[in-house]
């Protein structure tokens, strides 16, 4: 038998004593919705249990109590809105968001503060205004309330308020789940942000941690305007590895060709890191690049455009060493892009080397001064037919000074001009693509 503290056995025999009353009182099919709203506004039990009793059993009965526990609100009875904004939250009626709404403009903080727990667990949108507003609340209790309601909630309206007020120290982790809770949403509003690894580190966390709810997005800014932005989309999807190869693959069947060609990047980054095999990443690969090599080995392909028609005339430029995407193209007028690989009219393979023009012969070892240069093939897609080329230098390395400092271990030193700026090609390209 059970020797614990009499008082507590007592006071345990009275609760059970004032439930078996309470049922008798209201006849033998239990405590009618009134009584229970009673129990919980008695302000002559001086112990939580009955009242949470009295809660739980209002829960229970569900909506049928939504108007009386609504009236309890409005009835301003201090003692019964605790047990009533609870209940109204729990059983997650929409009758009660404008009810709770005003509750969440009382004066007090701690009224406040369950009203938004409530609004989060029903997760109507006609809160997410007014839970906005709590954002800037002196009570770190509301605010902290407000942040959890509406990362529950889920709507895209919450997520610059909520980033825009993330506090600092460890207060912050509630803000992040509440930014990751609400998913894509976020990740699109945040990605812009990242114009590179160390730009946003907290903006750059929150995206990974959403996982593949931001897959899309990131596949999206893949071809954003911004390089930094860009590179940042390319990063998180390799660094999600696995789970991300999924997606990508599923995304390469309804994207633009752009698109479709930087998610072919990624997987072959994804793939030399592992996490997928090399064949898989291959294979996904083929059906892009092979009409590529047809192009540079001199062929048409039937598959894409006439050049002719009205400009612009969608172009893809393409690394001539590998014949794989250049990455200056990302950077080209949006109405040169083709839609897709049968709008391709004209494609163009852009060589990049260093040649030689001039060796000198110090003492310590020779000095090679050397010019950059790019070759460009101009070729309609359609028939494989080159329609112009041009070599391009860059500018011309320094002169050798009369005694050149050489390290003594190196026998090999040179001078390199600047690189051919790719806007030169492509000003030179606009008169085919937009002529």
């Amino acid at each position: 038998m059970n020797k614990g503290n009499p008082i507590n056995k007592y006071l345990f025999l009275l609760t059970i004593c004032i439930l078996a009353v309470s049922i008798l009182l209201t006849g033998c099919g239990g405590p009618t919705i009134e009584g229970l709203i009673k129990d919980m506004s008695n302000p002559g039990i001086k112990r939580s249990d009955l009242r949470e009793s009295a809660t739980e059993a209002l829960v229970e009965i569900g909506t049928p109590a939504v108007e009386p526990l609504i009236a309890v609100l409005e009835g301003g009875n201090a003692i019964a809105m605790e047990g009533a904004v609870s209940a109204l939250g729990k059983i997650g009626d929409a009758r009660a968001v404008e009810p709770l709404i005003t509750v969440l403009k009382d004066d007090s903080s701690y009224y406040q503060g369950i009203a938004a727990e409530a609004l989060g667990e029903i997760g109507d949108t006609r809160a997410v205004e007014p839970l906005i507003a709590a954002l800037k609340d002196d009570s770190s209790y509301i605010r902290h309330s407000a942040v959890e309601a509406l990362g529950k909630i889920g709507d895209a309206r919450a997520v610059e308020p909520l980033f825009a007020a993330a506090e600092p120290s460890s207060m912050r982790r509630r803000y992040t789940v509440a930014l990751v809770n609400i998913g894509a949403p976020t990740a699109e509003a945040l990605i812009p942000l990242l114009k590179g690894r160390f730009s946003n580190v907290y903006a750059w966390n929150i995206v990974k941690e959403i996982g593949l709810p931001a897959v899309e997005p990131l596949i999206v800014a893949l071809v954003n305007e911004d390089s930094g932005v860009r590179d940042s989309a390319e990063d998180l999807l390799w660094e999600m590895g696995t789970p991300a190869v999924e997606p990508l693959l599923a995304a390469l069947d309804n994207k633009s060709f752009l698109i479709q060609l930087r998610i072919i990047e990624v997987l072959n980054i994804i793939a030399a890191r592992g996490d997928m095999p090399t064949s898989e990443a291959e294979e996904a690969a083929e059906p892009f690049f092979a009409p590529f090599r047809l192009l540079d080995a001199g062929h048409g392909v039937k598959e894409m455009a006439d050049y002719g028609g009205s400009a612009p005339h969608p172009i893809v430029v393409l690394d001539s060493s590998d014949s794989s995407i250049l990455q200056s193209m990302y950077e080209l007028p949006s109405e040169w892009v083709p839609a897709s690989i049968d709008d391709i009219q004209l494609v163009a393979f852009v060589g990049n080397e260093r040649v030689e023009i001039e060796i000198l012969n110090y003492t310590m070892g020779y000095l090679y001064r050397e010019q950059w240069r790019r070759e460009v093939r101009l070729i309609e897609a359609l028939t494989g037919r080159v329609v112009a080329d041009k070599i391009f230098l860059g500018s011309l390395p320094r002169k050798a000074r009369n005694v050149e400092t050489f390290s003594s271990n190196i026998s090999r030193h040179t001078l390199t001009g600047n690189e051919v700026p790719f806007a030169e090609i492509q000003r030179w390209l606009s008169s085919y693509v937009e002529g």
